[in-house]
């Protein structure tokens, strides 16, 4: 950590801040856009015109992203919430930068708005495919997911 840590958080930062304005530019209700949308790792969507934080979560881990359902100010059930919460980290441990975000963006948007399943989970997996090494970390030679714990989770 002591090696890495100051690149590390400021590139999930920026990578949040990329993610959030490429949501924001496909329309999407992304919270504090006056305030730069984020400072730390998380974003934070209003997905309600899109079934809500629930439907919108589910559908999108169906096609190879994932994400958590999230309360918004005023709902009232944590079971059907309005938003949905992303995070950048494990992105950016994967090497991922601004161009993967948009890419990242437009595929939430996709599935937010019931793209085609075939298309997105597709694009997903070939996105996957070209960020499988460990960034912020001296060479090991192993892949992110070289662990046999992580074949047995496909």
């Amino acid at each position: 950590a002591l090696e890495f840590q100051d690149d590390y958080a400021a590139d999930t930062i920026s990578n949040a801040k990329n993610l959030a304005e490429g949501l924001w530019s496909r329309g999407m209700k992304v919270f504090a856009p006056d305030h730069g949308f984020t400072e730390s790792h998380t974003i934070l969507v209003d997905v309600q015109e899109f079934g809500g934080g629930a439907e919108v979560s589910l559908r999108a881990e169906s096609q190879g992203l994932v994400m958590n359902k999230n309360m918004l100010p005023g709902d009232t059930s944590a079971i059907l919430p309005s938003g949905i919460r992303l995070g950048t980290p494990e992105m950016t441990r994967l090497g991922m930068g601004g161009d993967e975000m948009d890419e990242v963006a437009d595929l939430i948007h996709l599935a937010a708005i019931g793209g085609k399943d075939s298309e997105v989970r597709s694009r997903v997996s070939k996105l996957k495919e070209r960020f499988s090494k460990i960034h912020y970390c001296w060479p090991t030679g192993d892949g992110a997911y070289d662990d046999p714990i992580f074949s047995r989770l496909e």
